[in-house]
């Protein structure tokens, strides 16, 4: 008996082989490296990077590398071989850099580190490292702390300007300044469990790569590049606030009508909601992009599922007004005291 599916049946089927399928190819990192400034430094040997682990045999071991690059052009078109890379049981990953670059330690991706017993062919591991780039441009952790967690705490001072508007004697309609502010708490309340999640995001990461509390701490340690932006900091210090970005940003006094603001404010709501909703889309792809499912999960099922409520809502309201817009204040009187 044949067997027949609806499109969006075929089309989620192919979706989980996708999804299958890439996370056969994804695995656990067993380091995390930004480069930092001083890694390529002839002198500097603070905390270096060493892969694999000290064994009864410390000698005589073969090593193979394989990188699945990031940057093609900066990597050398032949790796070293094995015959080219030490027979110690642990090798020092910034000179592994170093011997795959073409120069000052620029070949970026995903490392694959093969140790085997010449003695005994079962006795064999294989080490991965993610290596980053200084500008973070494949690093979902700054993203996630840089774009999310900082649109956020900028958001809630937004909507807290919108809902003092519209509590305002000239424009007043309270219970939309009060849906408003009730924004305020939502988007603090994401920012606080992003950052929480962060935290417990790198000291789970630290744990699983073996470090210690001072090389977690220390600046010149490549694991605190990855989760640090000014100086001792998770997190960006400064928010720079554009006025073009509120509400009524750059609009005269004498500019701000009696009429469609409430319709103006949910425009602008629906934007900054879209900015959060595609910045958490970017995380979500750089998350998958270094196999860090994870992350991916937390953005999907903990973020996107409130952010898609929010937007969908936001929206309707909208619509709602731009369809009342013809019978003017009666018409946003009327809306503020169903809402």
């Amino acid at each position: 008996m044949k067997r027949f599916y609806s499109l969006p049946v075929l089309l989620a089927l192919l979706y989980l082989a996708i999804v299958h399928q890439a996370s056969a190819e994804c695995g656990v990192y067993d380091r995390m490296v930004t480069k930092h400034d001083n890694f390529c430094n002839k002198n500097n040997d603070d905390y270096p990077v060493h892969i694999g682990e000290e064994s009864v045999h410390n000698t005589g071991w073969q090593w193979s590398l394989t990188v699945d690059e990031s940057a093609k052009a900066k990597c050398k078109d032949s790796l070293p071989s094995t015959s080219d890379l030490p027979t110690s049981a642990k090798l020092d990953f910034k000179a592994i850099v170093k011997s795959a670059s073409k120069s000052s330690c620029r070949c970026y991706g995903r490392y694959e580190l093969i140790r085997s017993n010449s003695s005994d062919a079962t006795d064999t591991t294989t080490y991965t490292v993610l290596y980053l780039q200084p500008d973070r441009v494949d690093d979902p952790y700054y993203s996630f702390t840089k774009e999310v967690i900082q649109k956020l705490l900028k958001h809630q001072y937004y909507y807290l300007y919108m809902s003092h508007f519209f509590k305002s004697a000239d424009q007043y309609f309270p219970n939309v300044a009060g849906f408003f502010r009730g924004y305020v708490d939502r988007a603090l309340e994401m920012a606080e469990n992003g950052i929480k999640y962060t935290i417990a995001k790198k000291e789970t990461l630290s744990l699983m790569h073996g470090l210690t509390e001072e090389e977690r701490s220390h600046h010149n340690y490549p694991m605190y590049d990855i989760f640090h932006h000014d100086k001792d900091t998770m997190f960006p210090l400064h928010l720079k606030m554009d006025t073009e970005h509120f509400f009524l940003g750059g609009v005269p006094d004498d500019q701000i009508t009696d009429i469609g603001m409430i319709e103006k404010a949910f425009k602008q709501a629906v934007h900054w909601e879209k900015t959060i909703m595609s910045e958490l889309v970017r995380v979500s792809m750089l998350a998958d992009s270094i196999c860090d499912t994870e992350l991916a999960e937390y953005i999907s099922a903990e973020m996107m599922p409130g952010q898609r409520t929010t937007l969908k809502l936001l929206e309707s309201h909208r619509m709602t007004l731009k369809r009342m817009e013809s019978s003017g204040r009666v018409a946003e009187f009327l809306f503020d005291s169903q809402l």
